[in-house]
């Protein structure tokens, strides 16, 4: 089956909404990965990163999903992971 069959594209913009993590972690099978880019390059004048990627990966509970960050000082990722069937 391929990623994502039977269901839209996630965008960018669905992931800046509050209720994503709650809408489409559940969709992660177990031992199942999902990707977010973006989670730096967002910075105010006060040099704080304002990221809506940031805080919509703040609110996914990081002891259900664990995560690496990856900061390339370019492109950045955060890779989360669901536990599951391949533990």
């Amino acid at each position: 089956m391929a990623i994502g069959a039977g269901r839209p594209p996630l965008h960018e913009g669905e992931l800046m909404t509050p209720e994503a993590p709650t809408r489409h972690v559940p969709l992660v099978r177990p031992g199942g990965y999902f990707v977010l880019h973006d989670y730096f390059g967002w910075y105010d004048e006060a040099g704080r990163n304002n990221s809506p990627i940031k805080r919509v990966a703040d609110e996914i509970p990081q002891d259900q999903f664990p995560r690496l960050l990856i900061d390339t000082g370019y492109p950045s990722l955060v890779v989360f992971r669901r536990p599951g069937a391949a533990d």
